[in-house]
């Protein structure tokens, strides 16, 4: 049909080789895990920044930080015992894992009225890849995406 997309020319290209398998960034890039996220407060228009974010896996691995001032969480640190890294428990799975990211969003709007004490957000990880979730912030309202 004229005018309409190919949805195959849209498909993004397959990753790097070593993507998602923490493979050593390129040189002066900075590190990231396989799993990031990033808040942006639409209110305002800008991202939010400090806001603490928690990600539980299989086997109650569970990491925690803190977004930054481009309101992005890049890498983890391990709330667990043990400290495993996140890329280790990755590499190690087999298949598909639900992972869920908790967003501390009352906390983050707590000089106004906002309807969510926190964004939960759950989703399928699949060995080898890479996922960056972001979530669109309100005080009433939150959406949220697969992104790049």
């Amino acid at each position: 049909m004229a005018g309409c997309i190919d949805p195959a020319a849209t498909v993004p290209a397959a990753p790097a080789a070593g993507a998602g398998t923490g493979a050593a960034a390129e040189p002066g890039a900075e590190a990231k895990d396989s799993i990031t996220c990033h808040i942006l407060d639409t209110t305002a228009g800008r991202p939010a920044k400090g806001v603490r974010v928690s990600l539980q896996g299989p086997n109650n691995s569970t990491f925690q930080s803190t977004t930054g001032d481009d309101g992005r969480v890049n890498t983890w640190e391990s709330a667990g015992e043990g400290g495993q890294k996140l890329d280790e428990i990755l590499a190690a799975s087999q298949g598909s894992q639900q992972w869920t990211l908790n967003f501390k969003t009352g906390e983050y709007f707590k000089d106004t009225t906002a309807f969510f004490p926190e964004a939960t957000v759950a989703f399928v990880v699949d060995q080898g890849e890479r996922y960056h979730v972001p979530l669109l912030l309100t005080p009433f309202s939150y959406t949220t995406y697969r992104g790049s």
